[in-house]
This record gives structure tokens, C-alpha cells and sequence, in this order.
């Protein structure tokens, strides 16, 4: 078994096409593709399990540009660490359009700072909604309720801390002072 799997972990990673010219479809095809052909096959499982987590949806980010940097992400990151791929993921352009994080700026006025993926970071991505013992069972209460994992005082102040984050500086323009135009590559 040991060897299988540094065989695995040595293999290339199947490529995705360059998200400047490719389709839609070919982003499609060249995901299934390589789930079901590709030579690193542990590691295109490994990709398709985190992107059930990881999620992104072509509802919102529906451009190869948006879809393919995010793949890019799972894959080098498939036999990696989990806080790596969180940072990764957390500072991607197409993950921060998808859940609202990009340029989500300091609350003025009536506005709060956007929570989207401050609870999704918590709720789908590390924590769970409850808290659970070792053997993976629900930790209760008093009153026999499940014990949340966070608090919505958690949310707001794990929004706030993420503000700020805007895209990156497109090759050839200069950096602005506030937010910058989407740019996912």
C-alpha cells in the first residue's frame, strides 16, 4: 500500500486547459476527463472530494477563467496540508467572487462586513456546525442539544477580519487604493 501510494504522489497532475482561451465545455470535458482517464488517478479522486467541499458552482462563476484556478488549487494542494489549501483557497480570486469575500470592505454606515464566507468557513470548510467527542458523535448540552461550534458573534468578527480582500492587480495596470477590477488568473 505504501508504495502504491508514493507512486501516486509522484505522478504528474493532469493538466486544465489555459483559462484565457479555453471554453466552458472544454473546462467540462477536461474536468471529467481527467477524473476518469488521467494518469494520477488517487490524485484526480482527491481533487473531486474537495471540490465536494470546497465548493464552486458554474451558477455564479461560470467562466473557464474562474473555474480553472480554483482546480488548479485542489490539485496541487491534493496530498498537501489542509491549512495550506484553506490559505489558498481563502486568497483565491474565484472562491472570494463565488462567496462575496472579494471586496467585501469595512462596515460603514448600515452596511456589516460580508459574512458569507466567514460562515462557510467555519460551517463547510473546518469546524461544523457542532461541536463533536473523538469518536465523531455530537457533544450535547445540559438539555440534550447539540453544542454549536461558533457563535454568530464568531461570524461577524471572522468578517471582519477578512475585509479588505480585493482581486488581484492585473499584469500591466497599476495597483489601485481601494478595490481592484476581477481578475481570477
Amino acid at each position: 500500500f505504501e508504495a502504491f501510494l508514493n507512486e501516486q504522489f509522484a505522478l504528474t497532475e493532469s493538466v486544465y486547459p489555459n483559462p484565457l482561451t479555453a471554453t466552458t465545455q472544454q473546462t467540462v470535458d477536461r474536468f471529467w476527463s481527467n477524473m476518469f482517464k488521467g494518469n494520477d488517478q488517487l490524485r484526480q479522486r482527491t481533487v473531486y472530494a474537495l471540490s465536494q467541499i470546497w465548493v464552486e458552482s458554474f451558477n455564479k462563476n461560470s467562466e473557464p477563467e474562474m473555474i480553472i484556478p480554483w482546480l488548479r488549487i485542489l490539485s496541487k494542494n491534493s496530498f498537501g496540508n489542509y491549512r495550506v489549501l484553506m490559505r489558498e483557497m481563502t486568497l483565491d480570486a474565484s472562491m472570494g467572487h463565488y462567496l462575496d469575500l472579494v471586496n467585501s470592505n469595512k462596515p460603514n454606515g448600515n452596511n456589516g462586513a460580508n459574512e458569507n464566507y466567514a460562515r462557510e468557513l467555519m460551517q463547510l470548510f473546518t469546524i461544523g456546525l457542532y461541536k463533536l467527542n473523538q469518536d465523531g458523535s455530537l457533544q450535547l448540552d445540559g438539555s440534550n442539544q447539540p453544542i454549536p461550534a461558533y457563535t454568530q458573534t464568531d461570524v461577524r468578527q471572522l468578517a471582519l477580519a477578512l475585509t479588505g480582500w480585493t482581486y488581484p492587480t492585473t499584469p500591466g495596470q497599476t495597483p489601485s487604493q481601494g478595490n481592484n477590477g476581477s481578475y481570477y488568473i
